[in-house]
């Protein structure tokens, strides 16, 4: 009985070699590809227009909430950064010292999107500044692609 069940299971083992596998699994065959890497790459973001902000107490810092409308419909991943931390941000004296910039970014579609209205494009954002990196803050300046709005930090 087990030397039938032992044959049963190596012809069913050798049975699988003649299966053609995609080779995203290792093998060598002539299966379809399924699976691929990279892809098309994602763009980089951008910034987009700030429709509402505020400024929240929370344990042991602040958070600072922003609401976004992009240009069209298909942008995602809304950030919100600072401009000092962006790879090609400008040389400048920067804000003065009891201000810090945001500036609200948001990945722009691959392709051609579809149009939507405002309310399908909203995008959210938000950003942790802990009490011990904000004590010299007094307002949070935050900029988007074509306005910039500042918030008083209340402590």
């Amino acid at each position: 009985m087990s030397r039938n069940v032992l044959v049963l299971v190596m012809v069913a083992g050798l049975s699988g070699c003649s299966i053609q596998l995609p080779s995203f699994v290792g093998r060598e065959g002539d299966g379809e590809d399924t699976f691929k890497l990279g892809g098309t790459p994602v763009p980089d973001p951008v910034p987009i227009d700030v429709a509402s902000a505020r400024v929240e107490p929370a344990l042991n810092g602040y958070i600072i909430l922003v609401e976004g409308i992009a240009p069209t419909a298909g942008y995602n991943t809304a950030l919100l950064m600072r401009p000092d931390s962006l790879p090609d941000a400008p040389q400048s004296d920067g804000p003065p010292p009891e201000t810090i910039d945001f500036q609200l970014l948001a990945v722009p579609p691959i392709g051609p999107a579809p149009p939507e209205p405002a309310a399908a494009r909203v995008l959210r954002a938000g950003y942790f500044l802990p009490e011990d990196h904000v004590r010299r803050i007094r307002t949070i300046r935050l900029r988007g692609a074509t306005s910039v709005q500042t918030l008083p930090l209340e402590r």
